[in-house]
């Protein structure tokens, strides 16, 4: 879970920390982002996203491997490749889509996180083209220690921490071949991926084995401009990412039963016309197609009906469900523009409830002001970006601008009278006087 991020010269935030800790230095459980369009909300919830990439590079390069080598009918497909590398991005595409316009200067990102109540913090510098220094700081038996230190033609890596010898001389030649274009932890992913705990727990300390764990299941739901919705999913049951449909082997079968029992106790409440979920299947050999059904009444008899035919708010709760889950599980999501297509109520009566079960953590970025007019959701989750006349962002919490805010005044108010900033100015638009521009 993360308590702060500090960020260089990462698209429009070129100086800017964002401070995401409570006052006994542990991470908010729940996060919600505020600012005008354009303020910046998206671009800071992408350095999350960014985060997954950069922990997943070496997977992308094998998959690209794959696919030039067996597909070669896809290989040609220019359209379908570069639709591919603009989803799965290598580390030269991520800093050239993330570095500040205009800089000549190195992109940093350095995140602090607790896990397991032990502070770490986890650093990125990059060039135009590749990482040039990449270190993690994290518990080592009672106190911080540094688990690995890379520079260009430098490799420390701590002996407390990379226990097997031979792993160790194996990792240090993967690193003088591939380091600079991955990271290390993409480079430890991809390695080690296949492994069995047993092998891990005696290459690797139990302190780093648990930092892995948890990076790894971090999940970011992003927004991109004119781009579909991208998403990396933490997830340990993987038949989550696909509730809508698709196929699973026929000793899957189970996990299909419990999505099936998980929809029809959560569609239901949010959506009462839906009176029962259902999933229709098809076996072909060992295989179970799978498509998603709601039941509802139509003309006073109960119909099923297809889940395509729902409405885009009914469709993004169903694709939120996974976060939730994942918070609640302890675990730390990033969702972009949380409240598209749902009720203003709607969001706000979901986060009143979710926010007493986070047992991880969950940043929102909204323009749901409703929210901040709950009085169970703490004003220190609250936090605006604005921008001043040269274009310099600041992240502040409400609380750091406000001071300790009287539980009688209404925060929604406040914000939209401009008490906090980060609300869009005033003005006149004449539909006449752009139709005589056109004409």
């Amino acid at each position: 879970m993360f308590t702060s991020v500090y960020l260089r010269n990462y698209k429009t935030f070129t100086d800017n920390r964002i401070d995401l800790s409570t006052s006994g230095n542990k991470a908010k459980p729940m996060v919600l982002l505020y600012g005008e369009n354009g303020a910046g909300k998206s671009n800071l919830a992408s350095v999350f996203f960014c985060f997954t990439e950069l922990i997943r590079t070496m997977d992308v390069r094998d998959m690209f491997q794959d696919l030039m080598e067996n597909y070669k009918e896809a290989a040609n497909n220019e359209q379908l490749l570069q639709l591919l590398k603009h989803r799965f991005r290598d580390i030269e595409t991520i800093i050239s889509e993330s570095r500040t316009i205009g800089t000549a200067e190195n992109m940093i990102l350095d995140f602090s996180f607790v896990i397991n109540e032990k502070k770490g913090r986890y650093v990125l510098e990059m060039n135009s083209t590749e990482i040039v220094h990449e270190r993690l700081e994290y518990t080592l038996e009672k106190n911080k220690g540094v688990y690995f230190d890379l520079l260009p033609g430098i490799a420390k890596l701590n002996d407390k921490v990379f226990l097997n010898k031979a792993v160790q001389s194996d990792l240090l030649a993967t690193i003088s071949k591939f380091w600079g274009k991955h990271s290390l932890l993409a480079i430890i992913y991809h390695e080690f991926g296949d492994k069995s705990n047993n092998f891990l727990s005696k290459a690797f300390s139990e302190n780093f084995m648990n930092c892995l764990d948890d990076f790894f299941l971090v999940s970011c739901r992003i927004k991109k401009p004119n781009s579909p919705e991208f998403a990396n999913y933490g997830l340990r049951y993987h038949i989550l990412s696909s509730l809508y449909s698709g196929q699973i082997d026929q000793k899957d079968i189970s996990d299909l039963k419990k999505s099936e029992k998980l929809l029809r106790a959560f569609l239901p409440v949010i959506n009462h016309e839906i009176k029962d979920v259902r999933y229709h299947t098809e076996t072909n050999n060992d295989t179970v197609s799978y498509r998603l059904y709601t039941q509802q009444l139509i003309a006073g008899e109960l119909k099923d009906v297809p889940f395509s035919l729902e409405s885009t708010g009914t469709h993004n709760l169903v694709d939120l469900l996974p976060f939730f889950l994942n918070a609640a599980q302890g675990l730390t999501v990033i969702v972009d523009e949380l409240d598209t297509g749902i009720h203003d109520l709607l969001v706000k009566y979901i986060l009143e409830d979710i926010c007493k079960e986070i047992k991880g953590q969950i940043i929102i970025t909204t323009h749901n002001t409703l929210v901040m007019s709950s009085e169970v959701i703490p004003s220190s989750a609250f936090y605006t970006i604005e921008k001043d006349e040269n274009g310099n962002r600041s992240i502040k919490c409400l609380t750091d601008s406000a001071g300790r805010i009287h539980p009688f005044h209404n925060k929604q108010l406040q914000y939209i009278n401009g008490i906090y900033n980060a609300i869009p100015s005033k003005f006149h638009l004449s539909l006449e006087d752009l139709s005589s521009t056109i004409e």
